[in-house]
């Protein structure tokens, strides 16, 4: 698209998308696995995090400019992007951000939210993830998934930021119109991707596609393959009555 014809649909149309969409999510929740499987999609484009500091901590625009602007590339596709809830309270404090997500929705955004159940075991992946750099995984490369030793107090406090951030979420989708996934029912098991990625196409109103990912997992089941100090992290658990989060 030239540039004259950019801005003019950016200032002038009426604001109202008809399937534009948002992944809601946090990190280690499998958001870039279903954006993987999105982008499979001939009419879709998921653009990745927006709102990511290395992303968007250089951009001069107002975020919801920016936002717009990004999507004018796409007006031909549904176009989306991931945004989590600490990128929305970091705009100058939650008022900004809910705001922002509001406008989103009031015109036209549709929410897909993104998250996982287990909250013990999101958070071994988010200190599993920084310990190791080892973020994502796939089938070519193959990378060793190593043992480590998880810092129980770090472990129990990241459970609690989490839970306080998903309490967060759902003050900012009271009253919106979404669809939820579940990592663990949605997007853990590769036999359930083709029918999570036909609910969301349904969702934004698109045809059926064949979807696939080369991305896979960066843990085990059994996570005595990759807790070296397991049995100190189960009794910190239970000390903390978080013992329902237990397989």
């Amino acid at each position: 698209m030239n540039v004259q014809k950019k801005w003019f649909h950016l200032f002038f149309s009426s604001g109202k998308v008809s399937n534009n969409f948002i992944i809601f999510t946090q990190g280690r929740t499998g958001g870039t696995l279903l954006e993987d499987l999105l982008n499979c999609h001939s009419d879709l484009y998921c653009d990745g995090e927006l709102l990511n500091s290395k992303k968007y901590g250089d951009i001069k625009l107002q975020p919801l400019t920016y936002i717009k602007t990004k999507s004018q590339d796409y007006l031909n596709k549904s176009y989306g992007f991931r945004l989590k809830i600490y990128q929305l309270l970091r705009l100058s404090g939650q008022g900004t951000g809910k705001r922002l997500f509001d406008q989103l929705c009031d015109s036209g955004w549709k929410v897909i939210y993104l998250k996982r159940n287990n909250i013990f075991r999101h958070s071994l992946s988010t200190i599993r993830s920084q310990e190791t750099g080892l973020w994502h995984n796939t089938l070519d490369s193959n990378l060793e998934i190593k043992r480590i030793n998880i810092d129980k107090e770090w472990l129990i406090g990241d459970m609690k930021w989490k839970i306080q951030m998903k309490e967060k979420e759902s003050e900012f989708l009271k009253g919106k119109n979404y669809i939820s996934l579940f990592y663990e029912d949605d997007l853990l098991k590769g036999d359930v991707h083709q029918s999570t990625a036909d609910l969301v196409f349904d969702f934004l109103d698109l045809k059926r596609e064949k979807v696939s990912s080369e991305l896979i997992r960066t843990s085990y089941d059994d996570l005595t393959k990759v807790i070296l100090n397991y049995d100190e992290v189960v009794s910190a658990i239970y000390e903390n009555q978080f013992e329902h989060f237990l397989d």
